[in-house]
């Protein structure tokens, strides 16, 4: 077994990251996991992450929203001012980590009560996936879906009070990591480097 420390930029991601762990490399075991308060906070971490380098191993799972039009590998070496760490393990979802579950089509369109077919394809250039993902729950047959996903009429919130309830539950009991994997080139990515550790 391999230790590694799992830093997540928030709580979906992790939950993304765990499954595709169990995966792709059953071997590696999480020894603790950090983050889940944001892309800044990870940038304010880099220091003691590059410290801790030297005896632990990083993985660390990040949207690319926040990149821009920079390029990762120009972002992750600007960030550590030299080459990242041997030890540290940087993928980025992009945009966001919904796009890594849109592109299961078919039981993402299970678990909501929709057709596959009102399911786009999504690809690393696709935007806005997380408002997509409501969109579509909007469009459920299950009431409690809806009212789980979507916001309430009349608030400011963009997801509904159980959001990351709900696509939690997609990722660990429906969500094919491998399948989706077939269709997203940044989830593809991150397998491949996942089942190398």
């Amino acid at each position: 077994m391999t230790d590694i420390i799992l830093f997540s930029e928030d709580t979906l991601i992790e939950r993304a990251a765990h499954k595709i762990i169990a995966v792709e490399n059953p071997h590696l075991a999480v020894a603790s996991t950090m983050g889940r308060k944001g892309f800044n906070y990870f940038k304010s971490r880099i220091g003691p992450i590059r410290k801790s380098a030297t005896s632990l191993k990083f993985l660390v799972f990040l949207d690319g929203d926040e990149l821009g039009t920079k390029c990762p590998s120009d972002a992750i070496n600007e960030w550590f001012q030299v080459r990242c760490p041997q030890n540290i393990h940087i993928r980025f979802a992009f945009h966001e980590v919904e796009s890594w579950l849109l592109a299961d089509r078919n039981n993402l369109a299970s678990y909501l009560g929709i057709s596959p077919n009102s399911i786009p394809l999504v690809t690393d250039e696709t935007r806005d996936t997380k408002e997509l993902l409501v969109r579509l729950a909007a469009k459920s047959r299950y009431r409690a879906i809806v009212e789980d996903i979507v916001p309430l009429k009349g608030f400011t919130a963009t997801v509904g009070p159980a959001y990351n309830a709900r696509v939690s539950e997609f990722i660990q009991s429906a969500w094919d990591v491998r399948a989706a994997a077939a269709i997203n080139e940044s989830l593809a990515r991150a397998c491949k480097r996942i089942s190398e550790l």
